[in-house]
């Protein structure tokens, strides 16, 4: 059997790495106000952005649902039209977190409202499609009034 002897831990040093000094403290900066803001708002205009990058999937999941009515493709369109609405009601609660004093993300909020209510159009769209919603003529026949003549027949002649 081989026994392999090692140096004693105490005649051991290596060289701090470039850049590392044990004597230094490490300092923080303090943050600027600022930065925070910037910060703020640039979180913002991410959650803002948001909608617009789940469009494509939503599309996506709507031409994958179908074009016929069942079960599947109603759920999908159903989902495509709640979410939107729901977004559209919780906006303010949305961009409360990123708001103080004397800030207003009013062009963030315009841009989150956009693309809630594109996606809303798309659904409505797919509904289109599906025949759910009534805009043709012949969905609207039963508010219209019968059309009687005004010709009298009695046995075959008119009088």
């Amino acid at each position: 059997m081989i026994k392999i002897k090692f140096p004693p831990k105490s005649s051991l040093s290596f060289e701090n790495p470039p850049g590392f000094d044990f004597k230094s403290k490490p300092t923080r900066k303090p943050e600027k106000q600022g930065s925070i803001a910037n910060l703020k708002a640039k979180k913002a205009w991410d959650a803002a952005l948001a909608p617009g990058k789940s469009i494509f999937m939503t599309l996506f999941m709507l031409w994958m649902s179908g074009s016929s009515v069942q079960i599947f493709s109603l759920m999908i369109t159903g989902m495509s039209l709640y979410n939107p609405i729901k977004a559209l009601c919780q906006l303010n609660n949305i961009f409360s977190a990123f708001e103080s004093k004397g800030e207003s993300f009013f062009m963030q909020k315009v841009t989150f409202a956009f693309f809630q209510l594109l996606t809303l159009l798309i659904g409505l769209y797919k509904c289109s499609n599906l025949g759910l919603l009534p805009t043709s003529t012949s969905d609207w026949l039963s508010f219209y009034d019968e059309k009687f003549n005004k010709t009298n027949e009695i046995v075959g002649y008119v009088i």
